[in-house]
C-alpha cells in the first residue's frame, strides 16, 4: 500500500471512532507511557501539543510539572515544513500555528539536541517502530537532530497496521505506545533509559 492510500485508510478508521472511546483510549495510553521505564529517566521530554483526533498529551504534561521535568513542545521556525523546539510549561500563552496546531506564542527556542525522551504523533505505525506522518517529514528532520534521544509512538491500537512503506529519511520509533500495550520498535539500535543528564554524570 502506498503511503497516500494509507493515510486516506486511516481517515476513514479515525471517522469510524467513538468520541467517548477516543477519550477513554487516549487516558489509557498516556498512562502507559508514564508506565514504560523510559519515561522516568528523562530530564527534557519533547512533546507534540495533540489536535483532536489524536492521542491527548495533556496528562503527560501534568506528570512532566508535577516531576519538574523540562519540557520542549514543537513550533514553527522559518518555511512552512521547517520546526523547532521551544521550551514549555503549564502557563505558557499559546496561538494557533499552521494546520491549527497550537504552539507558544513567543518561542523560547531549545537546542534541537535538548530532548532525552520524544513523544512522536503520527497517522499510522506498525509493530517495528515505523511511523507515517503527514507528508512534510517535520518530525523526520527533529529526530535526526537528536540521534541519542529515546523516540516514544504515540497512538491509539486502530492506528497500528501490519507494515508501514518507508523511505530512507523516515524515522523509525524505538517504542509504540497505544491503550492496549507497548510495541518494541526494531528500526535502530537499542538505546539506553538513561537520560542525556545522567549518561553526562557517569
Amino acid at each position: 500500500m502506498s503511503k497516500q492510500a494509507l493515510r486516506l485508510e486511516m481517515r476513514a478508521r479515525r471517522a469510524a471512532q467513538a468520541e467517548a472511546a477516543g477519550a477513554r483510549d487516549s487516558a489509557a495510553a498516556q498512562e502507559r507511557l508514564l508506565a514504560w521505564p523510559g519515561w522516568a529517566p528523562a530530564c527534557c521530554v519533547a512533546c507534540y501539543l495533540s489536535v483532536p483526533g489524536e492521542v491527548g498529551t495533556e496528562r503527560i504534561l501534568a506528570a512532566c510539572a508535577a516531576a519538574g521535568k523540562r519540557v520542549v513542545v514543537p513550533a514553527r521556525r522559518g518555511g512552512p515544513a521547517t520546526y523547532g523546539w521551544c521550551r514549555f510549561s503549564p502557563d505558557t500563552p499559546l496561538r494557533a500555528g499552521p494546520r491549527g496546531i497550537r504552539e507558544p506564542a513567543s518561542p523560547d527556542w531549545a537546542p534541537p539536541d535538548e530532548p532525552d525522551l520524544i513523544v512522536v504523533p503520527g497517522v499510522a505505525f506498525d509493530s517495528r517502530g515505523r511511523r507515517l506522518g503527514h507528508g512534510l517529514g517535520c518530525y523526520d528532520r527533529l529526530l535526526a537532530a537528536a540521534p541519542r534521544a529515546l523516540r516514544a509512538g504515540l497512538a491509539f491500537d486502530w492506528q497500528m497496521v501490519a507494515a508501514v512503506p518507508v523511505e530512507a529519511h523516515d524515522a523509525p520509533m524505538d517504542v509504540v505506545v497505544t491503550e492496549r500495550m507497548i510495541y518494541a520498535g526494531g528500526g535502530r539500535p537499542r538505546l539506553s533509559t538513561e537520560s542525556k543528564g545522567e549518561r553526562e554524570r557517569v
